[in-house]
């Protein structure tokens, strides 16, 4: 019976670790415009997702503005989606970020026409990450 009552309590303790551990998988968090000014947390793995709406075929574009490149990395090139296949649709242009370190920065992107010199963006979007370690 003793035996019996420590392999349960050893299977318990293995149990209690092995979920522990399996806790360190990365999150994958989306956001969009509603979001903006808002905080969030994120670990060194996550991904974040920013998916905001735009129209390039009118020259205006989302652009990630230098500051955030400590903590976040970004993974791609912007993925564009069309809300239709009509010529000129506008869509979502959605950015994807990897978190690379802890740290605490602001994510700025703006909407504006590149070619435009001295003109203030359309429309901005900006987020606090606030990145810790697990």
């Amino acid at each position: 019976m003793s035996r019996r009552i420590h392999l349960s309590l050893a299977l318990l303790i293995v149990g209690i670790f092995v979920i522990a551990c399996g806790s360190t998988h990365a999150l994958s968090v989306r956001m969009t415009q509603a979001n903006n000014g808002s905080q969030i947390t994120l670990h060194p793995g996550d991904t974040l997702d920013v998916a905001l709406v735009g129209n390039p075929t009118t020259g205006y574009t989302w652009e990630v503005r230098p500051g955030a490149e400590a903590v976040l990395t970004q993974k791609s090139a912007p993925e564009f989606k069309a809300d239709s296949t009509r010529i000129g649709a506008g869509g979502m242009m959605t950015f994807r970020f990897e978190c690379v370190a802890a740290g605490a920065v602001t994510l700025l992107l703006i909407y504006h026409r590149s070619f435009e010199s001295g003109v203030a963006p359309l429309k901005t979007f900006a987020i606090k990450v606030n990145a810790v370690k697990k």
